[in-house]
C-alpha cells in the first residue's frame, strides 16, 4: 500500500448520516475513518462543537481550516485497503461551498453524496430545536432553500449519489449503502468491453 490510493468521501446535508455511515464503513471494511469536523476540533482544546469553532473563526477562516484538515490526509499510508481505497472521510455539511475542499476531493478520491429526503432531514435537524443557521420565524422555508442549493451542488460534484431510504435503524441504512457502494466500485473496476 503506497499511500496514493484514493479515498471515499461521504458528503451530504447536515444530519444525513455522514459520520455514522463512515464509522460503519470503517468497521465493515477495516478502512481508516476520518471526519473533517473531528480533525478541526482536535486543534481547539476546550471547544466541544464544530458550530462553536465556526462561530469563533468566522466563515472564511473556518473554510481554510476545513481545507487544511483534508490536506493533512494527503500523505496518510493505510494498513488496510478496500477495493483499492485507503480510507473513508466524512466531510462537513457545507463542504460543497468550499472550492479548495472540493478540489482536494476531486484529486484524491470518489465523492459519494448521501442523499436523504428533505422532510426527513428537517425532522432530524429540528429535534433539538431550530438551529441558528435557520430563520427562527420561517425555519421550514429557510431549510428548503438550503436543501435545494446543497442538494444541487452535491449532486453536481458527486461521482455517486446514493439515495438513502428511511430505514428502521442505522445498521439497515448502512447495509443498503454498502450494497450500493460495492456495486458501484465493482462496476468501476471492470474492464471495458471492446
Amino acid at each position: 500500500m503506497s499511500g496514493t490510493e484514493p479515498y471515499l468521501f461521504f458528503c451530504g446535508i447536515k444530519h444525513s448520516g455522514k459520520s455514522t455511515m463512515s464509522a460503519f464503513m470503517s468497521k465493515e471494511t477495516g478502512l481508516a475513518c476520518f471526519d473533517t469536523d473531528d480533525i478541526i476540533l482536535a486543534s481547539f482544546p476546550g471547544i466541544h462543537t464544530i458550530r462553536s469553532v465556526y462561530h469563533l473563526l468566522g466563515k472564511e477562516s473556518f473554510m481554510e481550516k476545513e481545507a487544511a484538515a483534508l490536506s493533512s490526509l494527503a500523505d496518510f499510508k493505510p494498513t488496510v485497503t478496500w477495493k483499492g481505497y485507503r480510507g473513508v472521510v466524512s466531510l462537513g455539511g457545507g463542504a460543497c461551498d468550499n472550492a479548495p475542499v472540493m478540489d482536494f476531493v476531486t484529486a484524491h478520491g470518489t465523492l459519494v453524496y448521501l442523499a436523504v429526503p428533505e422532510d426527513i432531514l428537517f425532522r432530524r435537524i429540528s429535534i433539538g430545536g431550530i438551529p441558528p443557521f435557520l430563520d427562527a420565524e420561517h425555519p421550514r422555508e429557510s431549510f428548503h432553500q438550503l436543501y435545494s442549493l446543497r442538494n444541487q451542488l452535491y449532486g453536481k460534484h458527486a461521482r455517486l449519489v446514493i439515495r438513502l431510504p428511511d430505514c428502521h435503524g442505522r445498521a439497515d441504512t448502512f447495509r443498503y449503502l454498502f450494497e450500493q457502494l460495492s456495486d458501484y466500485v465493482d462496476a468501476q473496476s471492470m474492464p471495458e468491453k471492446q
